[in-house]
C-alpha cells in the first residue's frame, strides 16, 4: 500500500503470494510503471531500503554504496532529521491498514480455501473490492 497522511490509499498491489518479497510487489505497482505521469518534477515518496533508489523514490543507501562518504552523510542526515517523520509515516501507514481491516473485517483473515487459480483470483478480487470501497 502507498498511503497519504489522511489514510487515503493511493496505490496498492494484490495477487502475489505471501512468499513474494516486498520489492517484487512494488515493481508491479502503478507507481513504478507510471511514475512519470503520477509525480510532478520534484515530487517523491519515502520508501524503505528494500526498494531501488529513483529520483521519485527516496530510500537510504545500502552497502556497498552507503560506504561512500556522500552517501554515508545522506543516510546520517536522513536518520537524524527524519527519525520522527519516518516513525509518523510508518504509524500512518499502519493506521491505514488497520482502518481498512476494521471497515472490512473479512480482511483480518480471509477464510477462502485456495486450491486452484480461480480460488486465488476470487480472493484477489475480494481484497481489491474492499480497497476500492474503502
Amino acid at each position: 500500500l502507498i498511503t497519504l497522511p489522511n489514510l487515503c490509499i493511493i496505490n496498492y498491489v494484490v495477487g502475489h503470494t505471501g512468499s513474494a518479497h516486498d520489492s517484487t510487489c512494488f515493481l508491479d505497482s502503478r507507481v513504478v510503471r507510471e511514475h512519470a505521469q503520477l509525480f510532478d518534477p520534484g515530487e517523491w515518496i519515502w520508501a524503505n531500503s528494500t526498494y531501488a533508489i529513483e529520483p521519485w523514490c527516496i530510500v537510504p543507501y545500502k552497502k556497498p554504496h552507503r560506504l561512500l562518504p556522500i552517501n554515508w552523510r545522506f543516510n546520517t542526515c536522513l536518520a537524524h532529521i527524519s527519525t520522527d517523520c519516518l516513525i509518523i509515516i510508518r504509524i500512518k501507514s499502519e493506521h491505514a491498514i488497520s482502518f481498512l481491516k476494521s471497515r472490512f473485517s473479512s480482511l483480518c483473515g480471509l477464510w477462502q480455501q485456495i486450491d486452484n487459480p480461480q480460488d486465488h483470483e476470487l480472493a484477489v478480487m475480494w481484497v481489491c473490492t474492499c480497497v476500492v470501497l474503502h
